[in-house]
């Protein structure tokens, strides 16, 4: 009888023509750095490609196994990476299974056993954006989630679900879809950092695809609680607050609809992450500075803004009042979405969803 597998599955971008080491976090000495982290965490690596990009990256990565990308009709066949349907196919069969994307540093930590001692639970994590590893902090990029570790066997509605298979790595929209998916069959929970860090890149991907994700995104999760309404009262509870904000029947089409159907992936976001969180053992090991380490430690509140800002104190007035009213408006933000939250929350605990 084989051994149980924890897979760790990504996608290791094609290298750029002519230069295979350039600098930067496509280059393949940083790659083969993070695919170490991942390699020391007790992960089997696999990474799902294109076959003219395995010809390509199989030398450059020998501890690495490949898998050729299936189609399962992919949103962008001809961009970005490959399909999340082909990532749970690597997954299948395992004990655990990670989805990380290529460019993430895994600091050293417990993570699989933790995972392998939680089969109902499906992990998730934030990254702490850094200017360079063993550099200084930027901050926790709080909008979207770069890694999941879960039970194969636990959450298979998620694997088969075609239309969450359609999803992409590198496109937006797969890391916001899936643990809100998950949570209609078990515990979402977020790893606290520090424990995923990235390097700042710029995003690489349209305006237009964005939009197209994003409506795909919300016809992807109505559709699945619709499907399990029956049987998970969380998707009911879903359902109830998507109720209250547009009418599902129709197509979601209009920018309002698009903007209150957010509005509830927003906050059943926030509320798993403020419900349930967990702690990992990491050991940072230099991947950060000295100085990121005690702002780390004096730290509340990674989320609020890049934490090496300093102020200027020769600024100018209208710099000045520039910030002040960039201030305003974020408070007026915040102080909205909580207002928000609050409704929803007391309308899940009015439905008896809670």
């Amino acid at each position: 009888m084989l051994p149980a597998r924890h897979s760790l599955v990504t996608s290791i971008p094609p290298l750029p023509v002519g230069d295979p080491n350039p600098r930067g976090e496509r280059g393949l000495a940083a790659l083969s750095k993070t695919l170490r982290t991942f390699d020391d965490s007790g992960f089997a690596v696999t990474s799902v490609n294109r076959p003219s990009e395995i010809e390509a990256l199989r030398p450059l990565f020998p501890g690495v196994r490949f898998m050729t990308a299936e189609s399962t009709n992919e949103l962008f066949s001809e961009r970005y990476g490959p399909s999340i349907g082909s990532l749970f196919a690597v997954c299948k069969g395992d004990k655990s299974c990670a989805i990380i994307n290529a460019d993430i540093h895994l600091l050293a930590s417990d993570v699989r056993r933790v995972v392998e001692n939680s089969p109902d639970v499906f992990f998730v994590a934030h990254r702490l954006d850094v200017d360079r590893i063993g550099g200084k902090i930027e901050g926790v990029y709080s909008n979207g989630i770069d890694a999941v570790f879960f039970s194969p066997n636990r959450f298979r509605a998620l694997l088969a679900d075609s239309l969450l298979g359609r999803f992409q790595l590198g496109a937006p929209f797969w890391d916001i879809v899936t643990p809100i998916m998950a949570s209609f069959h078990g515990t979402v929970s977020f790893i606290e950092p520090p424990f995923i860090l990235h390097t700042l890149h710029r995003a690489r991907f349209s305006r237009d695809d964005y939009a197209e994700l994003r409506k795909a995104a919300i016809e992807t999760v109505i559709k699945h609680a619709e499907i399990h309404a029956a049987t998970s009262a969380r998707a009911r509870g879903f359902l109830y607050l998507i109720d209250m904000q547009l009418n599902r029947r129709r197509a979601i089409s209009h920018r309002r609809s698009i903007r209150r159907a957010m509005k509830v992936f927003d906050f059943w976001l926030a509320k798993m992450e403020k419900e349930n969180t967990v702690k990992v053992s990491v050991n940072i090991n230099g991947a950060l500075s000295p100085l990121s380490l005690q702002m780390l430690a004096n730290s509340d509140d990674l989320s609020q803004s890049r934490l090496n800002e300093t102020n200027d104190e020769n600024e100018s007035a209208g710099s000045k009042l520039r910030q002040m009213r960039q201030t305003v408006r974020i408070t007026l933000r915040i102080w909205r979405r909580e207002r928000r939250h609050r409704k929803f929350a007391n309308a899940l605990a009015d439905g008896n969803y809670l």
